[in-house]
C-alpha cells in the first residue's frame, strides 16, 4: 500500500503542469538589457518613477520590454506576466 502511494505521489510530482485554458496561455518572460528608448517613466508594478536606465531591471514579457524599479517588482512581473503586460499596455495607451 505504501509503495503504491509513493508511486502515485511520484507520478503527480513528475507530471507536467496542466496546460493553460484556451485564451490564457502563459506568457514567456526573460531578463534583457534596458533599452534607452523605453516609453514609460514609471514602474508597472508600483507606479513609482523609474531610476536612470542603468539602474533599472528590464524583462521581455511575451515579446514586449517591460522595465521595473527593483528586484521585488521583477519577481512580481515574473509571477504574473499576463497581468503586467496588460498594465503596461494600459499605461502606454493613457500617455
Amino acid at each position: 500500500m505504501l509503495v503504491a502511494l509513493l508511486l502515485l505521489v511520484g507520478l503527480l510530482v513528475a507530471s507536467p503542469a496542466a496546460p493553460a485554458s484556451p485564451g490564457h496561455e502563459r506568457v514567456s518572460v526573460s531578463r534583457v538589457a534596458p533599452s534607452p528608448d523605453y516609453p514609460l517613466e514609471v514602474c508597472v508594478v508600483t507606479g513609482d518613477p523609474l531610476a536612470p536606465a542603468k539602474d533599472r531591471r528590464a524583462l521581455d514579457v511575451g515579446g514586449q520590454e517591460i522595465q521595473v524599479c527593483c528586484a521585488a517588482c521583477q519577481a512580481e512581473v515574473e509571477a504574473r506576466p499576463e497581468s503586467y503586460l496588460a498594465k503596461f499596455r494600459e499605461l502606454l495607451a493613457d500617455r
